[in-house]
C-alpha cells in the first residue's frame, strides 16, 4: 500500500459533506484488520488539531446494542495520528502507536455519526503526545490519550 498526502485524499461523497471540508480516507488495497475498519471522513482543525467522523452501523456494537469497547478502541487508535497527517507532519503510513488508553464515559449506538476531536499536545523530535474525545448527539462517548513515534517527514 502507498503513503498519501492530506492533498491526494478525495472530499467526501455527500456534497454537503464535501463542502464543509470533510475528506475521504480509506486507502485502496487494504488488508488484514484495517479493510475491516469503517470509511473515515477528516478534515483539519487549527494547528495541531484535526477532526474525524464516522458513520456508525450493526457493526460497531455489542451484543447488549451499544458501542463496542473494542470498536471504539479501534477508532480512536486509528485517527490518532490526523493532527500529524493532516498538517504535513507525517504521511499516512508515518507514525505508529506506542501507548494508547481510553476511557469509556457513556454508550452510543448505531444510526448516528461518531464525530472524533483529536489534539496534538506535544511533539519532539521523533515523537509526539495526543488526546481526543468522541462524541455522538453531543454526548461524549469516550476519551482517549496515546503515544506516537514518526517514523519520517511527509512527502
Amino acid at each position: 500500500m502507498q503513503a498519501h498526502s492530506p492533498a491526494e485524499l478525495p472530499p467526501a461523497e455527500q456534497p454537503d459533506l464535501a463542502e464543509q471540508g470533510w475528506r475521504r480516507m480509506h486507502p485502496e488495497g487494504l488488508t488484514g484488520y484495517d479493510a475491516l475498519l469503517p470509511v473515515l471522513l477528516v478534515r483539519p482543525g487549527d494547528p495541531g488539531r484535526a477532526e474525524a467522523r464516522v458513520e456508525t452501523g450493526s457493526h460497531s456494537l455489542n451484543v447488549l446494542g451499544g458501542f463496542h469497547g473494542g470498536y471504539l478502541a479501534s477508532i480512536g487508535e486509528l485517527v490518532l495520528f490526523l493532527p500529524l497527517f493532516l498538517h504535513g507532519k507525517v504521511s499516512s503510513q508515518g507514525a505508529i502507536t506506542v501507548d494508547f488508553t481510553i476511557q469509556f464515559m457513556a454508550g452510543g449506538g448505531a444510526g448516528s455519526p461518531l464525530l472524533v476531536s483529536i489534539e496534538l499536545l506535544h511533539e519532539t523530535g521523533r515523537m509526539a503526545f495526543l488526546r481526543g474525545v468522541m462524541e455522538q448527539d453531543g454526548r461524549r462517548v469516550a476519551a482517549f490519550t496515546g503515544t506516537m513515534r514518526k517514523l519520517g517527514a511527509a512527502r
